[in-house]
This record gives C-alpha cells, structure tokens and sequence, in this order.
C-alpha cells in the first residue's frame, strides 16, 4: 500500500502548469527541428550546438513526463515523489548544462541568466518540496 502523498493542492497544480508548459516548449522546440535549423551557435555556443537539438528538445520532453506523471500519479503510488524529483533533477542538469554550456556564446548571456535564475531556481524549489513529500512518503 503506497503511503498518502502530502503534497499541498497549490504545489501540485503550480508545478503541473510549469511541468505541462515545459512539455509543450519542448515539443514545438522539437516538432520545429525538423523543419529548420533552431540553434544557432552565435547564440547557444559551439559547445550546445554540437549537440543536436533534437537531443535537447527530448531532453526537456522527457523530464517534463517524468515530473507530470509523479504529479498524476500523487498519492497513488508510493514512487510518484521520486518520479517528481527525478523530472526535476534532469530539468535542473539540462538548464545548468545549457548555461555553463554557453559561455563562448556571443549573444548567450540573456539565455544563461533566464536558465539559471528563472528555470534552475524553479527547479531547486521544486526538488526541495517533493524531498519533503519523498521523507512523508517513505518514512510512513
């Protein structure tokens, strides 16, 4: 019997928007890959563009799953915490990548600041909240 997730509705229904419009971001991002190129390396960097973008635009997809399934999920299982926390870590890894990333970039620095004071922080938070519903779930 899973135990009874205690994430509060407020919680649950911020981080479904957020999760849900980073699932929809990443599927225009890679539905428009197919049809022209989408990262320029003047503004990603060399190091980004390397990687196809295909590769990023999955990236954000499946994180953006994980975290949407843990959130339907809630409470109905005793594992939709870590699904949560580990959709939140790979946002928080690809965001921090795409930063650091893009250093050599030349116009990269508007993209690095929004990654890492809008989307990382979101993510730290979100990480922090469902730790604490991992702890409630597991230790029950």
């Amino acid at each position: 019997m899973a135990g009874k997730s205690t994430m509060d509705q407020t919680w649950k229904l911020y981080q479904q928007g957020f999760s849900f419009g980073l699932f929809v971001c990443g599927s225009v991002f890679m539905f428009a890959t197919w049809f022209s190129p989408v990262m320029a390396p003047e503004v990603y960097g060399s190091a980004i563009y390397a990687i196809p973008a295909e590769v990023w635009a999955f990236g954000v997809v499946l994180a953006a799953t994980m975290s949407l399934y843990g959130i339907y999920k809630n409470g109905r299982s005793r594992w939709s915490p870590l699904w949560r926390v580990g959709g939140y870590l790979l946002h928080l890894v690809i965001f921090l990548a795409l930063a650091i990333m893009s250093i050599d970039a030349a116009f990269a620095s508007h993209m690095a600041i929004y990654a890492v004071f809008f989307f990382s922080t979101h993510m730290v938070m979100f990480i922090w909240v469902n730790l604490g519903d991992v702890y409630r779930v597991f230790r029950s």
